[in-house]
């Protein structure tokens, strides 16, 4: 065995010697030299999923191929990172909820770790338990109770706007009400 294999207990420091390659996803419309030749004008297939790994530093190196499972399943975190920028890590049903792209008081840099954290709606941020809150780091708590008080707030500010119309609602009948009573006031 070597003196790096993962399975050498007595090598300190073990780690994985993928986390050391730079991993990137992309699409990619390559050239089909066949049709090409033939054609005499280039000519492109359509539109795939390829994958980059290298040595970051060593340009000999590199390794570009259409993906493949096996390469999901090595580069999880760069697959994950890809379908989410590229709108394709949805757990296939909308969650319901209020999305946390409309929420005004998520920054920019916290509503891209929360969806790479597989999180959609202010609701479920809301219940999030503290061990999920731990892999978003120190501001994690801290997350968790601005989000519970934007929806108390925002479920104050609906049923506020619900009270009001049916006030309004309620005050348009008993007019209508009135005014019913006096024709038949008239009638008698």
């Amino acid at each position: 065995m070597l003196a790096s294999d993962l399975n050498n207990r007595e090598f300190v420091n073990p780690m994985n010697p993928d986390d050391l390659l730079t991993v990137e996803f992309f699409w990619h419309e390559p050239v089909d030299k066949w049709e090409s030749e033939t054609q005499g004008k280039e000519v492109k297939r359509e539109k795939q999923m390829w994958v980059r790994i290298f040595n970051p530093a060593d340009r000999h190196s590199m390794y570009q191929n259409a993906v493949r499972d096996d390469h999901k399943v090595r580069f999880p975190r760069q697959w994950m990172r890809f379908q989410i920028e590229n709108g394709q890590a949805t757990g296939g049903e909308e969650a319901f909820g209020w999305k946390l792209s409309e929420w005004p008081g998520l920054k920019e840099n916290e509503l891209l770790e929360l969806k790479y954290m597989r999180f959609e709606t202010v609701d479920q941020l809301a219940g999030a338990s503290d061990s999920q809150l731990q892999k978003l780091g120190m501001g994690g708590i801290g997350l968790r109770q601005r989000a519970r008080d934007a929806l108390r707030e925002r479920h104050a500010s609906e049923f506020k706007g619900e009270l009001e119309k049916k006030n309004a609602e309620l005050k348009q009948m008993q007019e209508r009400l009135e005014k019913l009573e006096a024709i038949a006031a008239k009638v008698k």
